[in-house]
């Protein structure tokens, strides 16, 4: 294409920065009625520790950038990733026009749709890629404040390019200007899902400083206090610094901050008839009966169920069902288990699809339902 055609009539148009969402700004369409808690990311004044300050004290943080929360926001610049978007084309839909992206001279990305008369860049993707990537272009709205404009096409493993969950072909199809090219998210929208997706985001007056944003999800988000921990080299441990003295309901909220708590979703929303509760595994897990009815441990030698159980947050998740429902069996072992509670327990039995299993929420999108319990056949409803 020929660049010419479009770049001196794009820019004054929209002040296209761009950004990134990922399927859990997707889910904003969702609309759920929950408490509005800024993320840590956008709470912070100053900036946090690099995490370069850890990896000089400890080997676990050496490895940190590839694992998935480090990735969760990256620039189309700088990724590999750019490869599944640039040359390639979707089609949302029969009678929808096509999307497109393709690169400039200057190596960044953009996405075109013959139903608006001007390409939007993307300067950010949003999402690790284990479940999807999802790009994003942001303006300043006419009150100075940063809004997203959550593309329609997201990047899925299995598929290649496909509509963004939450969006879909009919309403795209009916959409005028610039919402045929996605949904536009609020002010307050658009910092929620930036805020989950970086370590430090720093505002001038709801304006995002972007050229200074810590993308990923690095070890002062989950670790606070981290700057008082490196001012004293490592003598001083802030409360809420060390995980092990969480109990287990405030470690699950502390990933629920971004991966939704629990109190912060309605009674309806909370019931096994919802599908899309499989989205949100911090909120489903506190609902399962092995959660509730865990004693809480008054030693952290002792075996507790929260999201550190079967998740360590500085390595890739596994994908070896074994090692999951070895975690089970943990707890559920023994004779007595084995004849009033799972018949089909054995020493390399797999729990996973009986009491774990992955929900189609969207095509070629699934997640594992953490809601843990004892199902009917058909895997819909508790017994």
């Amino acid at each position: 294409m020929n660049s010419s055609l479009y770049s001196a009539t794009r820019r004054p148009t929209v002040v296209v920065l761009t950004t990134v969402a990922v399927v859990a700004c997707a889910m904003m369409a969702v609309q759920h009625q929950r408490k509005q808690t800024p993320g840590p990311a956008v709470a912070s004044r100053t900036r946090p520790p690099q995490i370069q300050s850890c990896v000089d004290c400890h080997d676990i943080a050496k490895q940190f950038d590839s694992v998935p929360h480090a990735q969760t926001l990256r620039s189309p610049g700088v990724s590999v990733l750019q490869k599944q978007f640039s040359g390639q084309s979707f089609k949302a839909g029969d009678g929808s026009s096509t999307y497109r992206f393709f690169e400039e001279d200057d190596g960044s990305l953009w996405c075109e749709n013959d139903s608006y008369p001007q390409p939007v860049s993307v300067d950010w993707l949003l999402g690790s890629g284990r479940h999807a990537i999802t790009p994003v272009s942001t303006w300043t709205n006419s009150a100075g404040q940063t809004e997203l404009l959550e593309l329609a096409v997201s990047w899925y493993p299995e598929q290649g390019l496909g509509l963004t969950l939450g969006q879909s072909a009919e309403t795209l199809q009916d959409a005028i200007g610039i919402d045929r090219l996605g949904k536009r998210l609020s002010h307050g929208e658009s910092l929620e899902c930036l805020g989950c997706h970086s370590t430090w985001l720093p505002l001038d007056e709801g304006r995002v400083r972007f050229h200074e944003v810590d993308p990923g999800v690095t070890c002062n988000r989950c670790h606070t206090g981290a700057a008082r921990h490196v001012e004293t080299e490592g003598n001083a441990t802030p409360p809420g610094f060390s995980w092990e003295k969480l109990t287990p309901l405030e470690s699950v909220n502390r990933c629920g901050n971004c991966h939704r708590r629990a109190d912060q979703m309605t009674s309806e929303e909370l019931t096994v008839d919802n599908q899309l509760l499989v989205r949100f595994a911090s909120a489903a897990i506190v609902q399962s009966p092995c959660f509730l009815k865990q004693e809480v441990p008054d030693d952290s030698s002792k075996v507790r169920l929260d999201c550190l159980t079967c998740h360590d947050p500085h390595r890739p998740a596994s994908n070896d069902p074994v090692f999951y429902s070895d975690r089970c069996r943990t707890c559920h072992g023994g004779a007595s288990h084995k004849e009033s509670r799972c018949p089909d327990m054995t020493s390399d039995s797999n729990c996973l699809p009986c009491h774990m299993p992955k929900v189609e929420i969207h095509p070629n999108l699934s997640f594992t339902d953490h809601w843990i319990r004892i199902r009917d056949l058909d895997l819909t409803r508790t017994r």
